[in-house]
């Protein structure tokens, strides 16, 4: 099982993907975004933003969004799921996919069985193009964190059960 989470940057994604990981054993280490610390903080100790460790770089990663998003961009270029298909190799979940394009050439592969987008009110990000419509599922994140996991929990339970069963079977 593969699951792509999409949404505007603080809008819960990581969180969401932590909860699956936790709760119904999918393997997950911080999406792309930390599979890609690797390749920004090469790119940025180039142009002069300095971190000691990769660590520290995916740690400020908020305060440059837009700047992990061009990075990221060009290590796909010419090879739109190039990075995603890295990350699938360790793991079960995506999170932090922005540019349509990749999103799209991702989709277009079935690189993921189920694309969630995680819909927080007041997020805005700029460097994500892809909207609530494009995925398939729509998760709300506008209350507690408990009422998010529920959330999570209503799509997850019979989403997951199923599919563990069409694997199994």
């Amino acid at each position: 099982m593969k699951i792509g989470i999409c949404g505007m940057g603080r809008a819960g994604k990581d969180t969401a993907a932590e909860f699956l990981r936790d709760e119904y054993g999918l393997r997950y280490t911080h999406g792309t975004s930390r599979s890609a610390a690797m390749i920004v903080w090469v790119a940025m100790t180039k142009r002069g933003i300095n971190y000691d460790t990769v660590d520290e770089c995916f740690d400020d990663r908020r305060n440059h969004r837009e700047l992990w998003a061009k990075i990221i961009g060009r290590h796909n270029a010419g090879e739109p799921t190039r990075m995603y298909r890295e990350c699938l190799a360790h793991q079960d979940i995506l999170t932090g996919i922005r540019w349509r394009n990749e999103f799209a050439a991702c989709k277009a592969a079935g690189i993921c069985d189920v694309w969630l987008w995680i819909s927080r009110p007041g997020c805005i990000d700029p460097t994500c193009e892809i909207r609530a419509s494009d995925c398939d599922v729509v998760i709300r994140n506008d209350g507690t964190l408990d009422q998010f996991k529920v959330e999570l929990s209503k799509w997850a339970c019979p989403y997951l059960a199923a599919s563990t069963a069409r694997l199994s079977g």
